[in-house]
């Protein structure tokens, strides 16, 4: 391990050579070959692209390293040499975010590329890079945002694929409330205010709404500011940031892939091309690895160090939102459990703290809940099942009302839904809000074969929360009656803190288990006056979404 006196010592290897440059530091941390090979600043837009597609790739070179009180301008040059590249730091921008060059940097990076070792490290630090004519630029985070690039994005395909989805809808004026009863969808008729949900619009239009909806931003059209989008043609022509661009990449990538397959329950996660998925999944599985944890007043980073050995999954400390939370990585913590999956010997570490762990780029980063509900990310979701008519109307307030949250469309912020005309969902949220929505979607799908009425297994905590799908045989023929009547039969009183809603024969009930059961035994009995008999295993699935109220949950304003 090379430590930063060390570097003081290589001086003279030319490890890092730094030279005043204008309002930052260069430096060529390229072998000489390739110095010389690119020393001739490229003369076209062309030669440029290309110039900044190839560092990209060398950027994807692999590297283990541990770096222990390094200053971080060392080990930026340390990955720029390691990758063969130019490198840049905007000394200036750095100063007015007051971030200091010379700090000191405790990380370590295990056979990962050096762009994942660079999203590793710099956005804990509130920096960021980007690539500009063939060098490596490090920067603060608000610098890079205003670094715009335009790119076109070729989209005929999928463009249409929406387009015949669109003929396929039904009328305008029918989408959206469809489900109502008659007299109230001729007043909303009348009043021609309920129609379609975004009012008619091409293919182009629906994809740009889920771009400018679903991606980090900021846009121009949203809010003020930010990027922009064209089209022309079957292109999509966008000027956005680098960070931008990879996730708009990314997105379309999966409308694609989801526009082509078969219809069936599957989602498409919108990752970068560089994003490291495969290295996420196995820390989730890593998380369900059992391990013993039997300590008593040791140090936060200690425990937290044993007990992911014992379950061989790397992890990493957000110390910048730990010293922003006050928490220190020291912080005295008791736990004593044996044989548990890590995941749960995790939550009883960490939630007494306000800490939890989130995959990210490989490894189990350890960070304030607040910090992890704002790291969103984009899935689409293949919802032609559930939505035959294309009007997805119903089920996006299922998802937002039946589930934790927060969502910007209910509460002001938090997670978001765009849906597009070919069955697909396009979902912005966390991690945690993401898994809600998968179990909710589930669970609605298995309601093709309910389950019995009454879960079975062993007592639990009657004020804990969970959301229940019932299957009504006769709900008649309008939902609002239905639900209000049993809001009225069944613990009137309790409703302030309970939401239900009827989709279909399905009544989605987000509640208290002790209402559940006296819920349970009303649906039983209404099915069995109806006149024809539920389908065979009975109406009810088991429990699909819990949690202790005021445990860990962001309620929906309309809860509060």
């Amino acid at each position: 391990m090379l430590r930063r006196d060390s570097w003081k010592l290589l001086g003279t290897l030319s490890v890092v050579v730094a030279l005043a440059a204008g309002t930052g530091r260069f430096a060529s941390s390229q072998s000489p070959a390739a110095a010389e090979a690119e020393s001739a600043t490229p003369s076209s837009p062309a030669e440029r692209d290309a110039g900044d597609r190839a560092v990209r790739r060398k950027l994807q070179s692999k590297v283990t390293a541990d770096y222990h009180e390094f200053a971080l301008d060392l080990v930026i040059a340390d990955l720029a040499r390691r990758a063969d590249v130019r490198h840049w730091i905007d000394d200036d921008a750095l100063e007015i975010e007051g971030i200091d060059a010379d700090a000191p940097v405790t990380e370590a990076f295990s056979d990962v590329t050096i762009e994942t070792a660079l999203e590793m490290l710099l956005p804990q630090l509130d920096l960021d890079w980007y690539i500009e004519d063939g060098i490596l630029k490090i920067t603060s985070s608000s610098q890079a945002g205003e670094v715009f690039v335009t790119h076109s994005y070729a989209a005929g395909p999928l463009i249409r694929a929406i387009d015949e989805a669109i003929k396929k809808l039904p009328p305008p004026d029918e989408l959206g409330y469809r489900h109502l009863p008659p007299e109230q969808r001729a007043a909303l008729q009348a009043m021609n205010s309920y129609a379609f949900p975004f009012g008619p619009q091409g293919p182009e239009t629906w994809l740009i709404d889920a771009i400018e909806n679903e991606t980090a931003g900021p846009w121009i059209d949203v809010e003020g500011v930010g990027g922009s989008i064209d089209s022309f043609e079957n292109v999509f022509v966008i000027r956005q940031t680098r960070r931008n661009h990879d996730e708009i990449a990314a997105l379309l990538a999966a409308l694609a892939e989801a526009a082509a397959a078969e219809p069936g329950p599957r989602s498409f996660p919108v990752r970068p091309a560089t994003y490291p998925a495969a290295a996420d999944e196995a820390v989730r599985k890593g998380l369900e690895r059992p391990v013993s944890a039997e300590y008593h007043e040791l140090p936060l980073h200690a425990v937290l160090g044993a007990v992911f050995q014992q379950a061989r999954v790397p992890f990493r400390i957000d110390r910048e939102a730990l010293r922003s939370a006050r928490v220190e990585p020291d912080a005295p913590v008791s736990v004593r459990q044996t044989d548990v999956p890590l995941r749960v010997a995790l939550r009883l570490i960490l939630e007494p703290l306000g800490l939890c762990v989130v995959p990210s780029y490989g490894t189990a980063l350890i960070r304030t809940e607040e910090a992890a509900a704002e790291l969103r990310h984009t899935v689409v979701y293949d919802v032609r099942d559930l939505t035959p008519h294309g009007d997805a109307t119903q089920l996006i307030d299922v998802i937002e009302n039946q589930t934790s949250g927060p969502w910007l469309n209910i509460n002001g912020v938090g997670g978001s839904i765009t849906p597009l005309p070919n069955g697909l969902l396009v979902i912005r949220h966390s991690g945690s809000g993401h898994d809600e929505v998968a179990e909710l979607l589930g669970d609605l799908r298995r309601q093709v074969v309910p389950a019995k009425s009454v879960p079975e297994g062993p007592p639990a905590d009657p004020d804990s929360v969970e959301t229940v799908v019932y299957h009504v045989v006769e709900p008649g023929d309008d939902p609002r009656q239905f639900v209000a009547a049993v809001k009225t039969y069944v613990a009137p009183e309790s409703w302030e803190t309970g939401e239900a809603t009827l989709i279909g024969r399905a009544l989605i009930v987000r509640h208290r288990k002790a209402i559940h059961r006296p819920l349970g035994t009303f649906i039983d009995e209404l099915n069995a006056a109806a006149p024809r008999t539920p389908p065979a295993g009975g109406v009810r699935s088991k429990p699909i979404l819990e949690g202790a109220v005021g445990r860990n949950r962001i309620p929906s304003a309309r809860n509060e």
